[in-house]
């Protein structure tokens, strides 16, 4: 019974607690092709993923913030979404995310065609 109790503070001791994942926002950017700077933001804090195109509204104009996992494979869940201008920003709501993953964020301009026009990308981990 006293090795049992022994082997317990043993056991109680060797417990680490892993620290807490610190907050990995990302912010992309670059000129686009009419009016000035297309930008893309996802907030880790608040799980959330924003775009934003210079510019008036435009039904053929448009910027898309696309983020997924990086071990995702054909059919990968993503989340997207777009922004055609005329002024502030368009967010998702908190987005249920597996946290402590790698996840690609891309942020694509598109003008009209079938194929974006300009993007980046950028690796992060949530």
């Amino acid at each position: 019974m006293a090795s049992t109790g022994a082997l317990a503070v043993l056991v109680t001791g060797m417990v680490t607690f892993a620290p807490a994942a610190s907050a990995n926002s990302v912010h992309l950017r670059f000129n686009g092709m009419h009016d000035g700077k297309v930008e893309g933001w996802w907030h880790d804090k608040t799980d959330r993923l924003c775009v934003k195109i210079p510019g008036k509204r435009n039904k053929h104009y448009k910027a898309v913030a696309v983020i997924y996992p990086t071990s995702a494979g054909p059919g990968k869940k993503m989340f997207k979404i777009s922004d055609r201008g005329g002024g502030g920003r368009s967010c998702t709501k908190n987005l249920s995310i597996r946290e402590d993953a790698e996840y690609v964020f891309e942020l694509e301009e598109w003008a009209g065609g079938a194929h974006p026009t300009n993007g980046r990308n950028r690796v992060f981990h949530t």
